[in-house]
């Protein structure tokens, strides 16, 4: 029965993007990472026991790994779309007048805009504090990084380039 399981793989997870979508469309400020995860595991959940309940032979496997696969191409990929500053240049650069544009027009439509959607980002997560006289990073953000270097430093990570120049 490993077409049919695979089969529940790929409706739940038909049915998981549907619903991410709409749900990120209606709340377009809530954090897409936090909704892909409950979602995704809300939709497997659900189509597993679906496949248990409606299914002589389902293997739980199959639907896995399908609904694994695609949840994770569509993670990466739109992870790339929200976070690729060169998608977001090539982007404007496509839909502004002649394709064309000056590189302050690019510098402030494209690197100073999503630089300060991250940084608003960051503020209502709390990883970083606003005051008047600049940004400052909480305490939630400082143990976000301990975090970080302790997995670098478990991974050996700390000198291949993923922000190994920034002083501890």
């Amino acid at each position: 029965m490993a077409p049919v399981s695979f089969l529940v793989g790929l409706i739940s997870f038909v049915v998981y993007l549907l619903i991410f979508l709409t749900i990120g469309r209606l709340i377009p400020t809530i954090g897409w990472l936090g909704l892909e995860l409950f979602f995704g595991s809300i939709c497997y959940i659900l189509g597993a026991i679906a496949g248990f309940l409606l299914i002589d032979d389902f293997s739980i496997w199959y639907a896995l790994s399908l609904f694994a696969f695609c949840w994770f191409c569509f993670f990466f990929v739109s992870g790339i779309f929200y976070v690729s500053v060169s998608v977001g240049i090539i982007y404007f650069l496509n839909h502004h007048p002649q394709r064309s544009a000056s590189i302050d027009e690019v510098y402030q439509e494209c690197v100073v805009k999503q630089f300060s959607n991250r940084i608003d980002f960051m503020v209502r997560s709390g990883l970083v504090d606003h005051s008047e006289s600049g940004y400052f990073i909480s305490k939630a953000g400082r143990s976000n990084v301990n975090r970080i270097q302790l997995i670098k430093k478990i991974l050996k990570l700390e000198t291949t380039g993923y922000y190994s120049s920034i002083k501890q």
